[in-house]
């Protein structure tokens, strides 16, 4: 650590993972945000963890782990107080949120969409290795970027989403109802349950948006979208989609 003071150096404590070509990000509360980089003891491979420093403590904890590894990224502290970590040789971001200094802060990943050209039907995934292994292997899935974002993992608040494939139809179903997801697991044997799909929100909190649900009525499948816009045309121009509300928050 450097005192302008004293204009003097002191040792601090030692990252968890030794890296370079990293990012580091002064968070609102005063903490540092560590980020990916190269990791030199393991072949120099793209890391994809995250740690954040505490000045008040001298120490390192985990912040949870990008959806890939990279280097030479950007790592933008935004208004509201979330990390934006774009680029590092690949071309997707993703959000980190600081959780407002709680130990359940997470990084929130991209909620994939694909447009199937088979069943009319749409995928959603926040997996990135399913993202690459459905666009390399199954051409009928549209690729539409992401929507939404979600956490990969549960944190202080969110419920998660559960994860449907209907094994006569082809479609996927997501809800975060427990009580309809025991409603599908009893009585619709061919929806197989493939267990969560991510955690989201019950109920709107600041810093979310809603997830609008729509049931297609001519092929038993859902459709998500958080765009008022996209919502409001199918409203008014596919009157087989039934507007269902929203099915849950997304962080913003």
């Amino acid at each position: 650590l450097y005192e302008p003071a004293t204009n003097s150096w002191t040792a601090a404590a030692s990252l968890d993972t030794a890296r370079y070509e990293h990012t580091a990000t002064l968070l609102l509360d005063g903490t540092v945000l560590v980020a990916g980089g190269i990791n030199e003891s393991a072949a120099e491979a793209l890391e994809a963890t995250a740690e954040r420093y505490d000045p008040s403590t001298g120490s390192w904890a985990a912040a949870g782990e990008l959806a890939e590894g990279r280097s030479l990224h950007t790592a933008t502290l935004l208004p509201g107080g979330k990390v934006l970590v774009a680029g590092g040789f690949v071309g997707n971001a993703e959000l980190f949120d600081p959780g407002n200094g709680d130990t359940g802060s997470a990084v929130v990943h991209p909620v994939y969409r694909f447009y199937n050209r088979n069943t009319g039907g749409h995928f959603y995934t926040i997996d990135l290795a399913e993202r690459n292994t459905v666009i390399a292997d199954y051409p009928w899935f549209r690729d539409e970027g992401f929507d939404f974002i979600a956490y990969p993992t549960p944190r202080a608040g969110t419920r998660p989403v559960y994860r449907f494939y209907d094994t006569d139809s082809g479609n996927h179903f997501y809800t975060m109802s427990e009580s309809e997801k025991d409603a599908v697991v009893a009585s619709y044997p061919w929806f197989r349950l493939e267990g969560i799909g991510f955690y989201a929100y019950h109920s709107w909190q600041a810093g979310t948006v809603p997830v609008y649900r729509f049931a297609d009525t001519s092929t038993g499948g859902h459709f998500y979208t958080t765009r008022e816009s996209e919502r409001d045309n199918v409203i008014a121009n596919y009157p087989w989609f039934r507007f269902e509300g929203v099915g849950f928050f997304a962080p913003r």
